[in-house]
């Protein structure tokens, strides 16, 4: 069979359709994750976090994250009020991997985590925490 150039329009136009199409359906089946559902009214309120990290940065002695085999070690500085808060491991590629947990100390200030309850990956920790009246933020990224 002889193709001529009638025949040629019609077959560059079916690949140009079928290559169409393939990128629409390969845009639909990609999944995507915003880094946080309600993102614009958690920036509206983003003046806080930048309060609490200057009062954090202000203290003689700075959170420290320590990882090891089985766990993570959260050391928080030495203060003779009570310590509250949450720590979040925060997942940019996947939401569904992040986890919060509340702060729980030891007697000596600090906060252990099982590294099995986390996926191995990059995670930022983000850790809020209020003592004595004051309101701290810190984020250290670790990689599991």
């Amino acid at each position: 069979m002889k193709i001529n150039w009638g025949n040629g329009i019609v077959i560059s136009f079916i690949v140009f359709v079928g290559f169409i199409g393939f990128l629409v359906w390969r845009s639909i089946s990609t999944d995507f994750y915003l880094v946080d559902e309600n993102y614009y009214k958690k920036e509206l309120a983003y003046q806080e976090i930048i309060d609490e990290t200057k009062e954090a940065n202000n203290l003689k002695e700075n959170v420290v994250i320590t990882k090891t085999e089985s766990s993570i070690s959260i050391k928080f500085p030495t203060t003779e009020s009570k310590v509250e808060g949450e720590i979040h491991f925060f997942r940019p590629s996947d939401p569904r991997k992040d986890r919060k947990i509340s702060l729980a100390l030891n007697s000596h200030g600090i906060c252990e985590f099982p590294i099995s309850k986390l996926h191995s990956g990059y995670y930022k920790v983000k850790i809020r925490w209020n003592s004595g009246g004051n309101k701290y933020y810190t984020e250290k990224e670790i990689f599991i």
